[in-house]
């Protein structure tokens, strides 16, 4: 009937008016369309009247518009878990899901994608996987981070793979047998 006016929290379709659906609210008589409950709520009430009607998502969290339940809010980027809490340090959080850094790298707190994951020293980063690998012989790198490992000072060598600082690269046997004849 065209001389009818829908009550707060219904709308008008093909001349009957109807309830707003759950994820939306009016809070005004006549034809108007339901407005969408804002980002970062949600509602699974039938005819809400009002934007206090949708319900915010825990802390450190958002939900699309109009989302009816409270599983429509995710946590934030770089949080996880029933509470979104920080990602723990060497791992990353994406979508609310934890991933784990690769074998020989590490994160901060709070990581929202993989690329915050980076080689500890003695490791540097190989191919587009992000994997970590020994910084081979005669090589070392003394801090976290992608870059490729240094070279010792010639004739400096490492007695091992993962060398984590310049101090690693000593004087080979011969070299040091042959220092120590001249000391004598």
């Amino acid at each position: 009937n065209e001389s009818c006016t829908c009550n707060k929290g219904y709308t008008l379709v093909d001349g009957e008016c109807v309830s707003c659906p759950a994820g939306t609210y009016k809070a005004s008589t006549g034809p108007g369309a339901c407005t969408l409950c804002p980002a970062g709520t949600y509602s699974s009430m039938l005819h809400a009247t009002q934007e206090a009607d949708c319900t915010p998502c825990q802390d450190d969290s958002n939900s699309p518009a109009g989302s009816t339940v409270a599983s429509n809010c995710t946590c934030n980027e770089g949080r996880a878990g029933a509470n979104c809490e920080l990602c723990a340090a060497g791992t990353y959080c994406s979508g609310g899901l934890v991933f784990n850094c690769t074998l020989y790298s590490n994160s901060p707190v709070g990581s929202m994608t993989g690329e915050a994951c980076t080689c500890d020293p003695g490791y540097t980063l190989t191919g587009y996987q992000g994997n970590c690998t020994a910084c081979p012989l005669n090589t070392y790198k003394d801090y976290s981070g992608n870059d490729t490992c240094s070279e010792c000072p010639i004739p400096l060598v490492t007695a091992r793979n993962a060398s984590d600082s310049l101090g690693r690269c000593v004087a080979p046997l011969a070299t040091l047998d042959l220092l120590v004849g001249l000391a004598k």
